[in-house]
C-alpha cells in the first residue's frame, strides 16, 4: 500500500536532505528533474559505498 501526495514546493537542499532521509520508503515521480536529480543522489552513494571512496571530497 502507498500513499501519494502532491506538494508546491521550491526544492531545497534541505528538502533534498529531508526526501533521502526516508530511504527506500519514497519515491519521487515528479517533477522529472527532481526525480532525476534524486537519482543521480542515489547512484553516488551507492558509488561511494561500493568503492568506499566519497565523491563529494570529503572523508
Amino acid at each position: 500500500m502507498y500513499r501519494e501526495y502532491t506538494l508546491t514546493i521550491r526544492p531545497s537542499r534541505d528538502f533534498l536532505q529531508e526526501l533521502l532521509w526516508h530511504g527506500r520508503n519514497i519515491i519521487v515521480l515528479k517533477p522529472e528533474n527532481l526525480r532525476q536529480e534524486m537519482i543521480g543522489i542515489l547512484k553516488d552513494m551507492t558509488k561511494s559505498y561500493e568503492t568506499g571512496e566519497c565523491l563529494n571530497g570529503e572523508e
